[in-house]
């Protein structure tokens, strides 16, 4: 799936960005062709605006040349250069022209049936500029008092210099689109990872779950096949696997609890519901129901929580971080061991830590311990009861909170899981 989504992506984009190349490519090229024929047009103005030369030549003009019945005329061979631009003028009263521009190499007879040519298409197209095909050249015909002045120009440098920008344009275009297609791969790769992270992790959950459901769903149907083959037994002596059942049933339960808590955690809350309160006072509300549990677990519960420390967050959000976090360090806290809650802030900032003594966790461990269903020791952990989500929902619980959680574990201090937000103003 992955694969077809970066050839997906790949394919959308050199059409995108071809489709965008090329119509850049051809603005230019209308452009810079525009311009070039707005030269050739100013300069057969230019050209047009010269006085009147001695005549050099005088040809009878057919009556026919003003008519529509005309051939094209037949561009001289070898004479490319002997008429760049030359000027024609004709006398329509009495059918004559004269020549001015035109050059001494061309051949009088050829010479002669070149411009009648010119002059009949000329004045067979009607306007009084444009262009023929056949001889390519592009023509102005100006109103004189004698008839008419015809003022035409070779295009073949014009032709050239359009040909030579279509043959860059193009190379331009093979290059980009060169270019384009090993840059649309390595983009592809960096944008479609995050879609292939989160399949992966999708993947990963579903078999977590597969697997964390699979025990307690086995504790189940093996407990209700022995209430099935002892059916004549009564209530109170299947108590035992009816118990099993019961606390299978609620750790999936929790699970769920958790791992629905987890998925709200991802959606990040409106800023509507964060408001700045006081969080030294919920230190002391949530860590007070743990002095009993700490108690009867043989474990010592100690407070260093400075007063007056306001955050901007959601409340419910902290409160089950801190329930989160003090009741992890009790699990895991060795027995006759301390934990302590410690709330400190400067100017700025907030932090909030809880502390346990005990084994320390593999430094290999600690980059995981954030991850949905980790546990360093999943034989003990089974037995405090948990799935590993607890850490994961703490750690969304502080980013969208904006803060940051890090933790530390070694020998001499035990673990320390630290979280750190901004102070705000009391309000």
């Amino acid at each position: 799936m992955i694969r077809r989504l970066r050839l997906q992506f790949i394919l959308l984009n050199m059409a995108l960005a071809t489709a965008i190349l090329l119509a850049a490519l051809i603005f230019v090229y209308l452009r810079t062709s525009g311009e070039l024929e707005r030269q050739s047009t100013a300069y057969l103005q230019q050209f047009a605006g010269r006085r009147l030369s001695l005549l050099d030549q005088f040809f009878d003009v057919n009556t026919d040349l003003l008519g529509e019945g005309y051939e094209n005329a037949d561009a001289p061979e070898g004479e490319e250069a002997s008429y760049s631009t030359f000027a024609l003028y004709v006398f329509e009263q009495n059918g004559t022209y004269q020549v001015e521009g035109l050059g001494e190499t061309m051949p009088k007879e050829e010479r002669e049936r070149f411009c009648n040519g010119l002059i009949r298409q000329i004045y067979a197209s009607g306007t009084s500029e444009g262009v023929l095909r056949e001889p390519s050249v592009r023509y102005l015909s100006l109103s004189a008092p004698y008839g008419r002045k015809l003022v035409v120009m070779d295009r073949a440098g014009e032709t050239h210099a359009k040909r030579v920008l279509l043959l860059t344009l193009c190379a331009v275009g093979v290059g980009a689109f060169a270019l384009l297609l090993p840059a649309s791969w390595i983009s592809s790769r960096v944008l479609v990872r995050p879609v292939e992270q989160s399949t992966m992790r999708q993947q990963q959950l579903v078999s977590d779950l597969s697997h964390e459901l699979k025990t307690p769903v086995a504790v189940i149907a093996a407990s209700a096949d022995v209430l099935r083959a002892h059916a004549d037994e009564t209530v109170g002596e299947q108590e035992k696997w009816l118990g099993y059942i019961t606390s299978e049933t609620e750790r999936m339960s929790s699970m769920i609890s958790d791992m629905l808590q987890l998925a709200r955690t991802a959606e990040a809350p409106p800023l509507s519901e964060q408001d700045v309160f006081d969080l030294s006072e919920l230190a002391y509300e949530t860590a007070l129901p743990f002095e009993s549990i700490c108690f009867e677990r043989g474990r010592t519960l100690e407070l260093d929580v400075q007063p007056d420390v306001f955050v901007r967050a959601r409340v419910d959000a902290l409160r089950q971080l801190l329930s989160t976090l003090l009741d992890n360090a009790c699990k895991y806290a060795d027995d006759g061991g301390t934990i302590w809650l410690s709330l400190s802030a400067n100017a700025d900032k907030v932090s909030l830590s809880v502390r346990n003594t005990g084994p320390a966790i593999p430094p290999e461990s600690l980059p995981h311990l954030f991850d949905r269903f980790y546990r360093v020791d999943a034989a003990r952990t089974r037995s405090v009861g948990g799935y590993g989500l607890g850490l994961a929902i703490a750690k969304k619980l502080v980013e969208e909170n904006a803060g940051k959680i890090a933790v530390r574990s070694n020998e001499t201090e035990g673990t320390v899981f630290t979280c750190t937000f901004r102070r705000a103003k009391r309000t």
